[in-house]
């Protein structure tokens, strides 16, 4: 409150400066340019924060030095915590083609061949606005945020000067959060597996369920926490051998077991070309893909059903959250 205090008494100094100091006009001027500059294209927020700059550098002691300001230790570990190599999403990198770049623990930005000062915008001790300047031209804008689960994510923007505003380049997030795996048809089965989730479809009037739906996916093992969806990117192609079989099903209790194949159906092969994703599993938030699903509604009936699942080929990366 005593900056923002102090940001209105500057903005009074500033105009009886100008208008009764007219000798010191151009230092003024100079002083105020970046507070003037965006007042004039209507940027109240950055003026706000230009004034707030000024009133902490103006804050002296009786000695007429500045007076340093408290350093909050958890600011610090924030922006500590945040030091590393950050990547794009997988999306903004295949389509906008963004790319990776490192934040110094000596508080700059390396881009390629490319390094910048990072300018604290706002700080707190869950997130820090960083702008990227070269000399009085905007280049980018950088925010980063503690999520609720943990994850540090962030947004880079670049300045676009004829429009006079920050346009997003993509989502980031810190890469020494996740363990990187490249999948490949050896280790598939090493990271996911089968997985079987009902859903009941209806119900009578006594509360009982008349028919369910039986979705069977291949999802990441439960011992693993999380996959980022936005870093991971993945295609699969599978085989599979599709036969009618019978079955037979509880389905208050929505159960069922199926039985032999039915006689004069011969069994095919097939294949599928698959993206994953995320699914809403029983338990937890699974990712993976559908492999198979049945309708069940009698106590007894047949259904077709895929088994013999193989892999064809398999391209991608999956970015499993590291929670140590």
């Amino acid at each position: 409150m005593t900056k923002r205090i102090f940001a209105l008494v500057l903005v009074c100094v500033m105009c009886l400066g100008l208008f009764a100091c007219s000798s010191k006009e151009a230092d003024l001027y100079n002083k105020y340019k970046d507070i003037i500059d965006a007042l004039e294209a209507e940027d109240y927020e950055s003026a706000y924060y230009a004034l707030v700059d000024l009133a902490d550098k103006a804050e002296t002691d009786e000695n007429g030095e500045t007076t340093p300001e408290t350093t909050d230790p958890a600011i610090e570990a924030f922006k500590a915590a945040t030091v590393g190599t950050w990547i794009p999403s997988a999306w903004d990198a295949h389509e906008d083609g963004a790319v990776s770049f490192e934040i110094t623990a000596d508080g700059k930005l390396v881009m390629g061949d490319e390094t910048y000062p990072l300018e604290v915008e706002y700080e707190y001790a869950d997130s820090v606005d960083y702008k990227i300047n070269d000399g009085d031209t905007k280049l980018y804008s950088f925010d980063i945020y503690l999520e609720d689960d943990g994850v540090y994510s962030a947004s880079l923007s670049r300045y676009l000067e004829d429009e006079g505003y920050y346009e997003s380049i993509g989502t980031y997030y810190l890469e020494s959060q996740y363990i990187k795996v490249e999948l490949t048809a050896d280790n598939f089965s090493d990271y996911f597996e089968e997985s079987e989730e009902y859903v009941v479809l209806n119900e009578n009037s006594f509360g009982e369920t008349t028919s369910f739906w039986v979705n069977r996916d291949m999802v990441l093992k439960s011992e693993y926490s999380k996959v980022n969806t936005e870093l991971s990117s993945v295609a699969l192609e599978y085989s599979y051998v599709t036969n009618y079989y019978t079955y037979t099903a509880n389905i208050e209790n929505t159960t069922y077991e199926f039985g032999d194949a039915v006689e004069g159906y011969e069994a095919s092969e097939g294949s599928s070309v698959v993206t994953f994703d995320d699914y809403n599993g029983e338990n937890n938030d699974e990712y993976g893909f559908e492999f198979d699903s049945y309708y069940i509604s009698d106590s007894e009936g047949t259904e077709w059903v895929n088994s013999d699942f193989g892999i064809v080929r398999i391209q991608g990366t999956i970015y499993i959250f590291n929670a140590e």
